[in-house]
């Protein structure tokens, strides 16, 4: 009879040994799941948005450039454009081929622009092409399922000068922005990659009057990286115009006066020949 009692003694410790353990493993089942779902939940709820959404950049329209009548001097043309965004899972060399043959472009030199640009290629959407026919918009646009990364929008894509060369060392012009430009200082105010920003004159002087503030926009993918549907939009803010003092005529007048006066100098062989006399 002591033996029984023993043996139910240990039976006894056992079951409350095994039911105290269950009851430990259950608690900190609990306290994981209370960490998970009320604790740590917005931050994965926001983690999780942010895997099936994507922010893209807009650029605002430059300002333009106007002489003392109100003549153009510079202004921007917009486009539809065409972007690449590197997902990290080999759809550039996938969609680079595809959107070359639609395009009727050379695929190499696709894969040149996306290669120069491998710093930001990961971050935003790089540009391949722009000002694109819109039986070439419709071809992208029904096969955007087999081209994953690829975005089309309206954006800023050239600067025009219509009065050509005059004014041209007062003016300036543009460019993409490079290495040195990134470096120095457009990472820290805002720039995007693929901005068309001032490089020499009044584009480069004025550059944060011009240049207007981008806009962005969220949108939805799926699985396959394609954009779903537009969650929201904020427009950008078009830059600023400038108005010199120049009069843009008179000026043109000048440097055709000033042309005629140094052809006819080289025409003269008399080392003493003044440009007065070709107006005399």
């Amino acid at each position: 009879m002591i033996k029984k009692d023993n043996s139910e003694a240990t039976l006894r410790y056992r079951f409350r040994l095994s039911l105290l353990c269950v009851m430990l493993v259950g608690a900190v089942l609990l306290l994981r799941l209370f960490n998970l779902q009320i604790v740590q939940g917005t931050q994965y709820e926001k983690e999780a948005a942010g895997n099936r959404t994507r922010e893209f950049p807009i650029a605002a329209v430059r300002g333009r450039i106007l002489d003392s009548n109100g003549v153009e001097l510079a202004y921007t043309r917009s486009a539809f454009a065409v972007s690449l965004l590197d997902l990290d899972n080999n759809n550039v060399q996938e969609v680079i081929p595809l959107l070359a043959e639609m395009l009727q472009l050379d695929p190499q030199e696709l894969q040149e622009k996306m290669d120069a640009n491998d710093k930001f290629s990961r971050m935003r959407p790089i540009r391949l092409t722009a000002s694109i026919s819109d039986a070439e918009q419709a071809c992208i646009a029904e096969n955007l399922e087999k081209l994953p990364g690829v975005y089309i929008d309206y954006v800023p894509v050239e600067r025009i000068y219509p009065q050509g060369s005059l004014l041209s060392h007062v003016l300036g012009f543009v460019g993409m922005l490079d290495e040195a430009d990134w470096a120095n200082w457009a990472e820290a105010a805002g720039y995007t990659a693929d901005e068309l920003v001032g490089k020499q004159g009044l584009e480069r002087a004025q550059e944060s009057w011009l240049r207007g503030k981008p806009g962005r926009i969220l949108v939805e993918i799926d699985a396959k990286n394609n954009m779903v549907r537009e969650l929201s939009r904020i427009e950008p803010i078009p830059g600023n115009d400038i108005y010199i003092t120049i009069d843009s005529e008179f000026q043109r007048y000048a440097e055709e006066l000033l042309l005629k006066s140094l052809s006819t100098v080289r025409m003269q062989p008399r080392l003493d020949y003044r440009a007065a006399y070709a107006y005399s």
